[in-house]
């Protein structure tokens, strides 16, 4: 059963890659999934979800648009990846690092991170900067755990849906009244996504790695110019993850857009679908038709 429900999930795979995704579905500790076909791009997700989410949230900006092989991946700890010997989020990176050597090895490939994926890929982008031929940065993290009050905005629901909250499983409540754009859509998807992934989650894990938080090769210790295509994009009212601090970074990133979304908070791929959507193609665009500016300096 479990093994349909995957095959479901995933979609169609083409018979030429069926017997290469059944054998490593879970390469170094990491378990994932594929979809399409091309430029690789590696996609890392946040705290306390899974892939499914962005899964979710990414496909359809590949709508008719061949030539990228999305890898989405379960990073230890959430989802069917297990987090045995992981006793930091340094040992995070690290089985990171080690699937991106194993998978794909010299290829070059594209990175996407959303929150604490995004602190990850910041990190792996300057580790694997000879491959990295693009980063996409979603409401990222950084090193601070909890970020200081002084770098949230406050929190504030600018379209509210107070009568679907009583439908929604008392686990998501909190999630539920945290975001921006409260309507049904979202309640829908959180519900198919996030849901599962809670109900999956390594809560003992969790608690470790905000022990942990910091990485040792934290990007923002050394400042360190990432010349490929970039997006950076932050929502306005996010008052989980702010945005102020990536503000502060832009220079590091000189093919960089940044993007600060009124009307969307943390879950900003969600509440404001359709700009991210776009902002999300024309990255692609941009990492097939322009040059990088070379190694980072």
């Amino acid at each position: 059963m479990q093994h349909d429900r995957r095959k479901q999930l995933s979609g169609a795979i083409e018979p030429d890659t069926q017997e290469r995704e059944k054998a490593m579905r879970r390469l170094e500790g990491i378990d994932f999934e594929t979809r399409g076909a091309g430029r690789p791009l590696v996609v890392l997700h946040g705290a306390n979800i899974d892939r499914l989410s962005m899964i979710d949230a990414l496909e359809p900006a590949f709508d008719g648009l061949p030539g990228w092989e999305r890898i989405y991946l379960d990073t230890p700890g959430h989802g069917a990846s297990p987090a045995d010997g992981i006793e930091s989020n340094d040992h995070v990176l690290s089985r990171l690092a080690d699937f991106l050597d194993a998978h794909l090895a010299n290829r070059r490939f594209s990175l996407i991170g959303e929150s604490r994926g995004g602190y990850y890929a910041r990190v792996l982008a300057h580790r694997f900067a000879a491959q990295v031929e693009g980063l996409v940065l979603i409401v990222p993290a950084h090193g601070e755990f909890s970020p200081p009050p002084e770098e949230l905005p406050e929190h504030k629901t600018l379209v509210s849906a107070p009568e679907l909250r009583g439908g929604i499983d008392p686990a998501l409540q909190s999630r539920f009244d945290r975001l921006v754009v409260q309507n049904a859509d979202i309640v829908e998807r959180m519900t198919r996504t996030k849901l599962p992934a809670l109900l999956r989650l390594d809560q003992n894990h969790q608690a470790m790695i905000g022990e942990t938080f910091k990485l040792k090769d934290d990007p923002d210790d050394e400042a360190r110019p990432f010349k490929a295509p970039t997006l950076v994009v932050l929502g306005r009212q996010d008052s989980v993850g702010g945005y102020r601090h990536m503000l502060g970074l832009i220079e590091s990133y000189p093919r960089g857009t940044f993007s600060i979304l009124d009307g969307a908070g943390h879950s900003l791929s969600w509440e404001r679908p359709d700009l991210f959507l776009a902002l999300t193609r024309d990255w692609l665009e941009r990492v097939e038709t322009m040059q990088s500016d070379g190694a980072e300096g």
